[in-house]
């Protein structure tokens, strides 16, 4: 009786087995018709791979994503397939579920070709709980007539697509059969697109005004076809709709099948309970709940701006002004990873003073770990940004907004202090005469050079997201200290430039005189009597 029950078990086993995949090797092999199960990441990116499927077959097992990731680059997925994605093609009784795909992907057909992020093209069989981040570009080469149909999730769907979530960013073919944020062409009274959403951008061929274009579905067939879309989510760009049109002329109501929502809305459907929250559908949770807030903010914005997203990811464009090569500060309420610090410019920390010294401050360049949040920093841009709205600022991607909205400040004698609202100094301040600006390009006729710090007067005011620095007192010996006017700090302090490898890159000197002292009417400290007229402060008086 007891081997009965082992045999019994075995065969149990058997019938039910999910085959484990671990390898890219593994799943190029699939059978077509097998039932797998994905046990770890797995990254395509650098390995050529065909599309499962085939050039014409049809994968109708199941394969189970396991919540896990599939990374896939578009050189190495095969060119010559029509059906292009991770999945060539998925036929009728084919299930795809619990899968992760991001990358990129391409057109490079002459003739006509189907791309989606997870499959071409989905022919009766079934995507449930996945979610794509998956960038795909099908304009074509050269301009050629291309006919293609594209969709974050599938090219072309005459199955079912439930609880997939989309964040990859698409431009349009040269001739369009459908284009959707979901999928691209909705062809059959079975093809259903259900509870899904899209927070990614689409971008028409060159300025084409053809209407099959949809933020969720680019193009039902037929006019009834676009019945069968229902509880699907967007974020509206670019003025396109949910659904794009049933014929070459035709728009779609969306009511009732598509809805517009802000970014901040749509992340509340993941938060408010009910289908979209379901523990059942994780994988369509998480990718609501990580893809990242687009945020174009300047200093005027102030941090507030930030404060109903602590902890979430976001783009950031940071509209501010800078020059090339010009050292500025900055203190940012994120991290950013090194390559992306590194894209931008050049990053200083303030590392106190120097060792063996009692009168120069070393600011030594980052390059390992990137930049932390709340954190004062140098900027030497590689690029001159402007607040011009057409212009693309200074670009953080997917970095995460810090929970506290505080900058840090270290103990020592001397202290380089982020600020995220407007700092003012006013007569009286207790701490006005020990704080020094940084001096930026354009004030060089005011009698001091960029990249120096200014010692500040009353009236004088650091911009939100900026830095200063700050005397707090203590024996800076060899630093004569002053006994009159409105402080006492040292005459002269060194600033030097250290490189990663501890090599000393420059030095600046500012020299505080005790004669006579000038302050333009935004409080630096000028290093001689102005020549233009102006309002200025001369020995603490208008």
């Amino acid at each position: 009786m007891k081997k009965f029950c082992i045999f019994l078990s075995l065969i149990s086993i058997g019938v039910h087995a999910q085959n484990q995949i671990t390898t890219a090797e593994q799943l190029q092999n699939m059978s077509l018709t097998g039932n797998y199960i994905l046990m770890n990441d797995i990254d395509l990116s650098a390995k050529t791979f065909n599309p499962i499927g085939g050039m014409y077959g049809y994968f109708k097992g199941t394969f189970d994503g396991n919540g896990y990731t599939i990374t896939i680059k578009n050189a190495y997925i095969n060119s010559s397939y029509y059906y292009r994605g991770l999945f060539s093609q998925i036929g009728p009784g084919g299930i795809v579920k619990n899968l992760n795909v991001i990358g990129n992907l391409e057109n490079n057909m002459e003739n006509s070709s189907y791309i989606g992020g997870i499959a071409g093209r989905n022919e009766g069989g079934t995507i449930t709980n996945c979610s794509a981040n998956v960038n795909i570009n099908a304009s074509g080469v050269l301009g050629s007539p291309r006919n293609c149909t594209v969709g974050g999730i599938v090219g072309y769907n005459t199955g079912t697509i439930s609880y997939c979530f989309s964040n990859g960013n698409i431009t349009g073919p040269s001739y369009n059969s459908g284009t959707g944020g979901i999928v691209g062409n909705n062809d059959n009274s079975e093809a259903r697109i259900e509870n899904s959403v899209y927070t990614g951008e689409i971008s028409k061929y060159y300025g084409s005004t053809d209407t099959k274009y949809g933020m969720v579905c680019g193009y039902a067939s037929n006019v009834s076809y676009y019945q069968y879309i229902t509880n699907c989510y967007y974020i509206n760009r670019n003025g396109l709709t949910g659904i794009g049109s049933y014929s070459s002329s035709s728009a779609i109501d969306d009511a009732e099948h598509c809805t517009p929502l802000s970014q901040f809305q749509i992340r509340d459907l993941a938060k408010a309970g009910g289908e979209y929250a379901s523990n059942i559908n994780q994988v369509f949770l998480n990718g609501i709940l990580s893809f990242p807030f687009n945020l174009d903010f300047k200093a005027s914005d102030g941090i507030d701006y930030f404060n109903s997203l602590k902890g979430e990811p976001a783009n950031i464009i940071f509209r501010r002004v800078t020059q090339k090569d010009k050292k500025c500060t900055i203190c940012m309420p994120f991290n950013v990873p090194q390559a992306q610090a590194d894209n931008v410019g050049k990053f200083y920390m303030f590392t106190g003073l120097k060792t063996g010294t009692s009168d120069v401050i070393q600011m030594t360049q980052v390059t390992v770990g990137g930049l932390q949040a709340n954190t004062a920093y140098i900027f030497e841009p590689k690029y001159s940004y402007n607040e011009d709205p057409n212009y693309s600022g200074i670009q953080f991607g997917n970095v995460v907004i810090a929970n506290s909205l505080t900058p840090v400040v270290e103990s020592g004698t001397i202290q380089f202090i982020g600020t995220y609202d407007e700092k003012v100094w006013n007569t009286g301040d207790s701490d006005l005469g020990q704080v020094y600006g940084f001096a930026i390009s354009g004030y060089e006729s005011e009698g001091f050079t960029a990249g120096q710090f200014v010692k500040l007067g009353a009236g004088a005011s650091a911009a939100p997201f900026r830095a200063y620095l700050k005397y707090t007192g203590g024996s800076l010996s060899g630093a004569s200290a002053r006994t009159r006017g409105i402080c006492t700090l040292p005459d002269v302090l060194t600033i030097e430039w250290v490189s990663s490898n501890g090599a000393t890159t420059g030095i600046n000197n500012f020299e505080i005189s005790p004669k006579d002292e000038w302050y333009n009417i935004m409080g630096h400290k000028l290093n001689y009597r102005p020549v233009t007229k102006g309002i200025y402060i001369h020995n603490g008086k208008k």
